[in-house]
């Protein structure tokens, strides 16, 4: 089986991952859109959406760390967004796993998803692991409850990492494998506070401390068209990665990775690593609005208040099946309606303007 992924892997390596004349290769193309939705600032009587505007403020951390990679300026990175496995894959990794229900729970459900890392990043003979927190200075009038937890998601950011490390280990124990915990929205004028707590267990040693990638080391220079990011990744990636022998099986690892984070269950599916796939992809969940109007599952949870249903002749035309309150009142509006369609490049925005 791992010889299976290894062709695949190679195979989208070949189609996708070779050709970057400059900057990295971003898999996907585009940041996987989640919560793009606008949510009312505050909650409506009998509604709540704290969790949709937390996940929403997560995945905008997320993206502020998906453009400082894609800012880079080596050619020979990949960066897998949102990479996940299975507990079958980790056993077609990890050949000394013997598959038995009785003995492993997990082998009862083999797409159960084993682990996960919100960037892996494959590099000239080394992989680099970004677990992303977002997480804001803490308030100094708290208490050190307050600073507990934001230990508390460090130590949680490396148990995710090392999953992901082990997996790629058990395909190769030589392969160079760095692992660093990122908040965008931490400054490094408050590091301190990872280490303030009263409890010598809930503090971060310095060891740990400089595996944190803060907001500052994510800016961008407008002046030079440079990063602050680039020289971050010099000084602990790159110049760190030199001082390792390479392994022999480094594009072994690659090609296995590749194919998992392209794998749904036990299909290959390579076009997720298309630019036309990412658009159609993101063309679709906006055109039918599932993100936050209609509850996923057995939710309860209430309509959000700022999207409501499109008119029919808005579904029957453009299939686009509801609209933000600002959308629909222009629709309503009584000028006249004009519909542009094209291509991109086609010239839409200069008629508009």
């Amino acid at each position: 089986m791992s010889g299976r992924y290894q062709k695949l892997g190679q195979d989208i390596f070949t189609k996708y991952c070779s050709a970057e004349e400059y900057g990295p290769t971003m898999l996907p193309r585009a940041p996987r859109q989640t919560y793009i939705d606008a949510y009312p600032a505050s909650d409506v009587p009998g509604a709540s959406f704290q969790d949709e505007r937390q996940r929403q403020t997560d995945y905008e951390a997320e993206v502020i760390v998906y453009r400082a990679l894609e800012s880079l300026t080596d050619s020979g990175l990949i960066v897998l967004h949102k990479f996940e496995f299975t507990h079958d894959q980790y056993c077609i990794c990890d050949s000394s796993h013997v598959r038995d229900k009785k003995k492993c729970k997990k082998c009862g459900n083999k797409f159960a998803r084993e682990g996960e890392s919100d960037f892996l990043v494959v590099g000239n003979g080394y992989f680099v692991l970004i677990e992303v927190k977002n997480m804001t200075p803490v308030d100094e009038d708290e208490n050190d409850v307050a600073l507990r937890e934001l230990v508390g998601t460090f130590r949680k950011s490396v148990l995710q990492r090392t999953k992901v490390a082990d997996l790629i280990k058990k395909i190769d124990d030589r392969a160079i494998v760095l692992q660093f915990s990122a908040y965008p929205n931490f400054s490094k004028e408050s590091k301190y506070q990872f280490q303030l707590s009263y409890e010598e267990k809930d503090r971060l040693n310095n060891d740990e401390m400089s595996s944190i990638i803060f907001h500052e080391d994510l800016l961008h220079i407008d002046a030079t068209k440079s990063s602050y990011f680039e020289g971050w990744w010099r000084d602990n990636v790159t110049h760190v990665a030199e001082k390792i022998c390479i392994s022999e099986d480094h594009e072994k690892v690659r090609n296995i990775l590749l194919t998992i984070w392209a794998t749904d269950k036990d299909k290959c599916d390579e076009t997720k690593c298309s630019l036309g796939r990412c658009i159609m992809d993101i063309d679709k969940e906006i055109r039918s609005g599932h993100y936050t109007f209609e509850p996923k599952g057995r939710s309860t949870r209430d309509p959000n208040p700022r999207i409501i249903p499109a008119p029919d002749v808005t579904v029957k035309h453009l299939g686009i099946k509801y609209l933000t309150k600002e959308q629909n009142d222009d629709l309503q509006s009584p000028e006249n309606m004009l519909c542009i369609n094209g291509p991109a490049g086609a010239g839409k925005t200069v008629i508009l303007a």
